[in-house]
């Protein structure tokens, strides 16, 4: 994760070639921060991040170019985030920002759509030599970490998804208490 993070923060994009700091956001948003599905992390606007709380709440998703109800009613929850990522998205926040504003936009100014954005993600896995696999497994980098050093209880807060389905999915990447 720290590497494809540093790989977002330094790459140059468009034609300025220059850093683009809402994809370096919006990828440490994916690892860090309540296990959002790509589409839901798409789908932030700034009325749904409070920064001096440290919250987000997930209401809406995108995808596709279309907004819409996150995936399932447990997936609609308020995020609280780690001090780092508030920092990220406070540097982020334009100086004159209205609500419906989305908080991830492209180069373009339109709002990041996951679809997408995976052609920039696999070229990260490329440069970087990790494995090509999809966007959506910040989701179980989110989960495994946060059930090694929060607990599932934790976890199925933060993402919304039922304990045993976790134990279902993650369990075998839990380290056991011997170490």
């Amino acid at each position: 994760a720290r590497r494809i993070l540093a790989w977002f923060q330094t790459r140059r994009w468009g034609m300025h070639r220059r850093p683009h700091p809402a994809y370096h956001a919006f990828v440490h948003v994916l690892f860090w921060a309540g296990g959002l599905r790509p589409s839901e992390a798409a789908g932030l606007q700034w009325q749904d991040i409070d920064l001096r709380r440290g919250l987000l709440y997930v209401r809406r998703s995108f995808y596709l170019r279309v907004y819409d109800r996150p995936k399932c009613p447990g997936a609609k929850r308020t995020v609280h985030l780690l001090p780092e990522t508030v920092r990220i998205l406070a540097a982020l926040c334009p100086l004159h920002v209205t609500p419906e504003q989305p908080v991830f936009t492209c180069t373009t100014g339109t709002p990041i759509n996951p679809a997408s954005f995976g052609d920039h993600w696999h070229d990260s896995l490329r440069a970087l030599g990790i494995r090509v696999r999809g966007l959506y497994c910040t989701k179980d980098t989110f989960a495994t970490e946060g059930w090694r050093t929060m607990g599932m209880d934790w976890v199925s807060a933060q993402t919304g998804v039922d304990a045993r389905t976790l134990k279902k999915h993650y369990a075998l990447w839990k380290p056991d208490e011997s170490g």
